[in-house]
């Protein structure tokens, strides 16, 4: 036996192609090769459920975004899920004024549109008018909205967390209305705002996952 130590050649790392499956049971997706934090990273979108179709999408739109906050919905990283909005909390108020009228119709082309924008989604502050200290909203998409007697089914893929906190610090930039002691984010609804949010949420320093 030869105790001579043998030299290995340096091998060049192979970039492995993106890649993501999903898991029956629970809402589970394992994303594959997540790109770097940025405006352009390169993350997959899918269905946690079964046969439910993934979503890869390329025309999103920047200018406007969806806020949803639901009372007692947990929502967490990397997951689908879905939700009930009430009809008369649905495009009801807080509506950016230029496209309000368009929007509240919810018509299929309506739909069809606020499905292209961003989301923040958040659950209504754990302490009437401030979040919790380790409450977190979320960026994500829709991936389906279904039309309900009682309301809108909102199909969703939550992306990174966001400190609810720093939502509430940005929420003049962010078009959320409301005063120090009570603001949209005590209040269940679907609102739409005039706000590149990815631009927003950038520039206070807050990294995105976004489609790519």
């Amino acid at each position: 036996m030869n105790d001579e130590l043998i030299s290995s050649k340096n091998q060049p790392i192979v970039n492995a192609s993106q890649s993501c499956m999903d898991i029956s049971g629970g809402n589970n997706t394992i994303f594959g090769q997540v790109g770097t934090v940025d405006n352009r990273s390169n993350v997959l979108i899918t269905g946690g459920q079964a046969n439910r179709p993934g979503v890869i999408r390329t025309n999103w739109e920047y200018d406007y975004y969806n806020l949803f906050v639901v009372g007692g919905e947990s929502f967490s990283q990397f997951s689908t899920g879905d939700c009930i909005v009430p009809k008369e909390d649905a495009l009801t108020r807080f509506v950016a004024d230029d496209i309000a009228e368009e929007r509240c119709k919810l018509d299929d082309v309506a739909i069809n549109r606020v499905m292209g924008l961003f989301c923040i989604f958040a659950s209504r502050n754990e302490n009437y008018a401030q979040p919790g200290c380790v409450q977190n909203a979320f960026l994500g998409v829709i991936t389906e909205i279904q039309r309900q007697d009682e309301g809108f089914k909102i199909i969703y893929q939550t992306l990174n967390p966001i400190p609810q906190s720093k939502i509430f610090e940005l929420r003049d930039g962010l078009n959320i209305e409301g005063k120090p002691t009570i603001s949209e984010l005590d209040d269940t609804h679907w609102s739409v705002k005039k706000v590149n949010l990815v631009e927003t949420l950038k520039a206070a320093g807050i990294s995105c996952f976004l489609p790519g």
